[in-house]
């Protein structure tokens, strides 16, 4: 599906807000407002929403920031006044109503791939012949454990599965709590407290979510 969207290449931001060269990242946070969203008054996510790019995916020409679509502006549902637009990356890499951008060198921690790593990866980008979520490995693999095949597997899930002591469920969604919002900063391991599953756990998953 092609969305007509209209808005200002993120490349003709970036370049007039001048980066330093170790600038390897761009982080967007979206706004934050409990008393206007009251999705945001729930501790189901980190809030406020964040998400990343690598610099060189800013600078490709097809990436936005969208102010309207349609032929018209942004309503606020679709996220007026500045939404990121990316479009070979999932949905949820589009932050709406963008307040602040900022430049890193060290990958930014963002909220689907904090709150459920092994099934929103980093990079995330559109892969039809992947289901989601993401499908258990068969047991002939049972060393591997959880992979996101759409994504780079080392953006984040080894960190949580690698958290928790034997016994206990290792990375899988279905068994972990959503973290609590603003809990131990922005680390994946300390965000998902683990808890035994409701039918005994082999070490590493590798049947259906249970």
């Amino acid at each position: 599906m092609v969305i007509p969207w209209m808005g200002i290449p993120l490349a003709s931001i970036v370049a007039r807000l001048e980066p330093t060269s170790t600038a390897r990242f761009i982080e967007f946070t979206t706004i934050l407002d409990p008393k206007q969203m009251s999705g945001q008054r729930a501790n189901i996510l980190l809030w406020p929403y964040v998400e990343a790019l690598r610099m060189d995916e800013a600078m490709n020409p097809l990436t936005l920031m969208g102010t309207g679509v349609y032929g018209k502006p942004l309503l606020p549902q679709n996220g007026a006044p500045l939404r990121l637009v990316v479009p070979w990356k999932y949905g949820f890499k589009g932050g709406k109503s963008v307040v602040n951008i900022r430049f890193t060198e060290t990958q930014p921690g963002t909220t689907w791939n904090i709150a459920v790593p092994n099934e929103y990866g980093f990079y995330a980008n559109v892969n039809p012949e992947v289901d989601h979520p993401v499908q258990h490995i068969p047991a002939a693999d049972p060393a591997r454990g959880h992979v996101d095949r759409r994504d780079d597997p080392a953006a984040g899930w080894q960190a949580v599965a690698a958290a928790a002591p034997a016994g206990v469920c290792r990375g899988d969604p279905w068994c972990a709590p959503f973290p609590v919002a603003g809990e131990a900063g922005r680390d994946p391991a300390a965000l998902f407290p683990r808890r035994p599953c409701a039918t005994p756990c082999r070490a590493i998953h590798t049947a259906a979510p249970h």
